[in-house]
């Protein structure tokens, strides 16, 4: 059964992007190779849709306004793989 709601987040990188969802965030993709319109992704039957560049529209509208909520069973995989990669959360992970 598919979900009832999918998020569609515009991306100026798909690649990097999807690297990043799914090697640091540990999202699975859900089509591959990717369609030209863009990438599904899940991750513990949370799905996101990444629109490619072009699709996206302006680079002005990216992230803005977004906060996703994903129930994981262990948080602390990934802010540890983050600052590995020397990307560091900007916040702390939340375990409410």
């Amino acid at each position: 059964m598919p979900n009832a709601l999918v998020r569609e987040l515009p991306v100026s990188e798909s690649r990097a992007s999807v690297a990043f969802s799914c090697g640091m965030l540990g999202f699975g993709q859900l089509l591959y190779p990717p369609e030209e319109w863009g990438t599904n992704l899940a991750l513990l039957g949370a799905d996101r849709m990444l629109d490619h560049p072009g699709v996206a529209g302006p680079a002005a509208r990216l992230g803005r306004g977004v906060n996703l909520q994903i129930a994981v069973p262990d948080t602390a995989p990934i802010p540890a793989a983050l600052v590995k990669a020397g990307a560091p959360p900007y916040l702390p992970s939340d375990d409410r």
